[in-house]
């Protein structure tokens, strides 16, 4: 029983001292010096400046909301000449393989099959078979040369100047990850 009323008396203090002398006024009066301390400085908008009116002379200068000169740099736009075929080679159906970048294409190997060599690419974890003629990539690439070693294609691009320019691309064999 005296254990226990030792406990009670420590509780009992504890909670006394709690009641002692506040420090709650040390602590506003130090909130109201560093309230006093830092004064919020505002920087003054500046005025805005007058707007200036420019004048267009239009004498000898190209009108820029003419329709007639969007008109002839839309007919010299369209008059850029094209490769041969290109034509023919939008209008056929697309190819499974025509709707990868050629970047995600990797050239794994060959076969032999009836006599005629076969391609075998890989494109997301998927192996698919190319025989020389085929399609591959987003710029009408078509399979021109197959070996072992790789396979050439012939791709139809639009150039920054709008011109269509035709390009060699060679994919190379590539070697198994060790």
């Amino acid at each position: 029983m005296t254990g226990l009323r030792w406990l009670a008396l420590a509780t009992l203090s504890a909670a006394l001292l709690g009641c002692g002398p506040s420090t709650q006024e040390q602590l506003r009066t130090w909130l109201a010096e560093q309230r006093a301390a830092v004064i919020p400085g505002i920087k003054k908008i500046p005025t805005p400046r007058p707007f200036e009116r420019l004048e267009y002379d239009s004498q000898g200068k190209i009108d820029p909301f003419s329709k007639t000169n969007f008109m002839k740099e839309m007919v010299v736009a369209s008059a850029v000449p094209r490769p041969a075929g290109l034509e023919v080679e939008r209008g056929r159906a697309k190819q499974l393989l025509e709707g990868f970048p050629l970047e995600s294409i990797n050239f794994v190997g060959t076969l032999a099959k009836d006599g005629k060599r076969i391609a075998l690419v890989r494109v997301n974890g998927m192996v698919h078979q190319v025989a020389l003629g085929s399609y591959m990539g987003q710029n009408l690439g078509k399979v021109t040369r197959l070996d072992e070693n790789g396979m050439k294609l012939r791709e139809i691009t639009l150039d920054a100047n709008g011109q269509w320019t035709e390009r060699i691309v060679e994919l190379k064999l590539q070697e198994a990850s060790k």
